[in-house]
């Protein structure tokens, strides 16, 4: 009897072990998503269940919005969803994903929000009775829970795609509800568009929606603000907006073709246009629109246009495919595709030096230094707050278009990133640039040789044009050293004379090798050294650059400059005494080249190495009045002058056919292609610093001096190249510059 008793036991126990399988979710495998088929719905459908029984009409189990239903306890308004049984899915394979049977098992204890025990693509009818229970509460809560696991949004979403894509064929009913399902995406999005998959299916199924058959002119209006895309397919919105201008001859608008640049899958951009995305759009309208106007025309190219359509809901098996018909398929004409791709490279080009800044100081985005690495074209549309107000401050300074005298503070004042009292040369170049971005010009300058202002200094501002030189001219750099002299020799007296300026204007006007914007510029240069306080500092080392001939003539020059108000006072003669001595001339000959300016004009030598001789008439022996007497034997004696100055300037800096080692170097990497986006110049330069472990940074100041470069902009370029591209930069230190050994020879590879 005990053993039979046993036996009913194991009995019983198995069938309640048997009955509780049976409702435990089947396993569904993970599987690769099938390719695109020709066919609008595909009824291959890779899964393990049989083919279902015939399936009763999909309006029978839908529960339209204004419905309210209510499932094992839970009250559910609003209704768009399937409630029933018999529904199989549009492949005829199995249940229905989104269908709610209210007779399957849920858990009345616990609620599986995090959506442990869901599967990939979900199914009502095969997740457990904890996950039914969880999707049946959210589902009454309003469908508004941040928190819930996104595959129960994705259920909810499998039901609306299958009533706009499938019911909508036979349904009147559905074709009626169409807004209101859009409407319910829509929110969806507002509420879990932090997930990346439900943001691309849903985003697609909206494009899909509103284009598949559209007749209003898609590329008149806006492109949307989301264009997602997967797979290999340029979203469908674009397709058909490049299709329709094309079959109407229209011009395609400059935001119809970002959009194509930014949304084709098969061509992705590079980082400067992914980082800066703001800035990237505006500059490529720009440039579309400086080049096409209106906008470029489009062919129509040979083939028809087709689409595909992913489905999130496994209900369809696969992806669905059409055609258009009538439609081109413009996206694949890869010649105008590529023109519009060649303006975005170039942007990104522009883009490169800010977009590697903003990636190393991603906070300082709106800085002034940031701003100045802008290209010309966007930077009057960067809307900053300090920009802003010095933008209207500067137009208002220069509305007359007169070079503007003003104190250093007063312009340092626009920049409240900028540390007035401790400012660095980075700070000053950037300064400068922004000013040129606006065709304003600054003087003193430190890009041209000039000296750090002061604080509370006087500078000068001028309208430039946008092709001026941002860097100085030999020819320049000698004409601003000899105008300093000039004008210390014009301040000896403590006051300088209206006939000694207009002395040193008249000789900037007949220095005819200086270009008109290095004219424009020595003129500005000209007013700011004459408005502060002349200085010795630096000058003799520039004054030693000075042959023996060629001082004589800038002696005899200077000496002309004091005598132009008609005396040659003690104190002058007391700095041209100094000023000769760090020429290198006689003091004694002084005298005798201011006796000669003052009676009779004498013959100047110029200082070129062909020793042309400039014979000088006599002049009048008397004088009446210490002013400029401007008759023909005067103007004979400025041209001899301009002469001798013109030829000075010319020779001054005639380059050696002699070069050292690291100059010879540098040239001859040049013809190696460039390092991370830089230039051939930069990354010979970045080669020059890799062979070597430590620099001194005199050394370096004569490296990138003799090859052009800014110092502190071609390191700050090369260490950000060096980041982007090795993760760390090439080396760190100011004084001496010390390398990092690995990065080094990632470079000389």
């Amino acid at each position: 009897m005990n053993i039979w008793i046993i036996v009913l036991i194991f009995w019983v126990l198995w069938l309640l072990f048997r009955k509780k399988k049976t409702e435990l979710p089947r396993q569904q495998e993970k599987s690769t998503p099938p390719s695109t088929i020709s066919i609008q719905i595909s009824t291959n459908y890779s899964s393990r269940a049989s083919r279902s029984k015939e399936s009763v009409s999909p309006d029978s189990v839908w529960i339209p919005q204004k419905r309210s239903v209510e499932i094992s306890g839970y009250k559910i308004e609003g209704g768009l969803l399937y409630l029933g049984s018999g529904l199989n899915s549009v492949s005829g394979w199995g249940v229905e994903p989104a269908l709610i049977n209210p007779k399957l098992q849920i858990d009345d204890f616990v609620l599986d929000k995090d959506g442990k025990l869901m599967r990939y693509w979900p199914s009502y009818a095969e997740i457990a009775p904890a996950s039914r229970s969880a999707y049946l509460h959210w589902l009454s809560e309003g469908k508004i829970d941040p928190e819930i696991n996104i595959g129960y949004v994705f259920l909810h979403f499998y039901g609306l795609e299958r009533r706009l894509l499938s019911d909508i064929m036979t349904s009147e009913a559905a074709r009626t509800e169409v807004n209101t399902i859009v409407d319910e995406v829509k929110r969806l999005l507002s509420i879990y568009n932090k997930n990346s998959s439900f943001n691309s299916y849903a985003w697609n199924f909206l494009d899909y929606i509103r284009y598949k058959n559209s007749t209003s002119k898609v590329y008149a209006e806006a492109p949307p603000q989301v264009l997602p895309s997967y797979g290999y397919e340029v979203p469908l919105s674009i397709q058909v907006a490049f299709a329709q201008a094309a079959l109407d001859c229209a011009p395609l608008p400059a935001a119809w073709a970002l959009a194509s640049v930014k949304n084709n899958p098969m061509r992705r951009l590079r980082t400067p246009a992914q980082r800066c995305d703001d800035e990237f759009g505006k500059l490529f309208c720009l440039r579309y629109t400086e080049k096409y106007c209106d906008g470029l025309k489009l062919s129509k190219g040979k083939g028809k246009m087709r689409y595909s359509y992913k489905p999130a809901s496994a209900s369809f098996g696969n992806t669905m495919s059409f055609i258009l018909d009538g439609f081109p398929n413009v996206i694949g004409v890869e010649g105008q595709m590529n023109k519009l791709y060649d303006i975005a490279e170039n942007c990104i080009n522009d883009l490169d030096a800010y977009s590697r800044y903003v990636g190393r100081k991603p906070q300082e985005r709106n800085s002034l230094e940031a701003i100045s690495l802008l290209p010309d074209k966007i930077i009057a549309e960067n809307k900053s707050d300090e920009l802003t107000a010095f933008k209207a401050w500067l137009n208002n300074s220069l509305k007359a278009g007169d070079p503007c005298v003003i104190d250093y503070s007063t312009l340092l004042s626009h920049f409240t990133s900028i540390d007035a009292q401790n400012i660095r040369k980075q700070d000053l170049v950037a300064i400068s640039q922004v000013l040129a971005k606006f065709e304003v010009g600054i003087e003193p300058d430190i890009r041209f040789g000039s000296p750090k202002p002061s604080y509370g200094q006087k500078i000068v501002l001028f309208e430039n044009s946008a092709t001026a030189p941002n860097a100085p001219s030999h020819a320049y750099s000698v004409a601003a050293v000899i105008l300093q002299l000039a004008a210390a020799v014009s301040f000896a007296d403590n006051k300088i004379a209206s006939e000694e300026e207009r002395h040193l204007e008249t000789q900037l006007e007949n220095w005819l090798h200086l270009g008109a914007d290095e004219k424009t510029r020595l003129r500005a240069f000209t007013r700011w050294i004459l408005s502060v306080p002349a200085s010795y500092s630096g000058m003799k080392n520039k004054i030693a650059l000075f042959s023996e001939k060629q001082g004589e003539t800038v002696g005899r020059f200077l000496v002309g400059v004091a005598q132009a108000d008609g005396i040659i006072d003690a104190v002058e003669i007391k700095i041209l005494t100094k000023i000769y001595k760090m020429l290198g001339l006689d003091v004694q000959s002084l005298y005798s080249h201011a006796h000669s300016a003052a009676t009779t004009p004498v013959t100047i030598e110029t200082g070129s190495f062909d020793h042309k001789i400039f014979s000088i008439p006599t002049a009048s022996q008397e004088k009446s009045s210490p002013t400029v007497d401007l008759n023909m034997e005067s103007i004979k004696v400025k041209l001899a002058e301009t002469a001798a100055v013109t030829a000075l300037l010319n020779d001054i800096f005639i380059e050696d056919d002699t070069r050292s080692p690291v100059t010879e170097q540098v040239q001859s990497d040049k013809i190696v292609s460039g390092i991370a986006g830089l230039d051939s110049e930069h990354s010979a330069f970045a080669r020059i610093l890799a062979e070597k472990i430590s620099w001194s940074r005199s050394d370096l100041e004569a490296l990138a001096g003799g090859e052009g470069l800014l110092l502190d902009g071609a390191l700050d370029s090369i260490n950000d190249a060096a980041i982007e591209v090795y993760g760390s930069p090439l080396f760190e230190g100011d004084d001496p510059l010390e390398v990092d050994p690995k990065i080094a020879k990632e470079i000389l590879r």
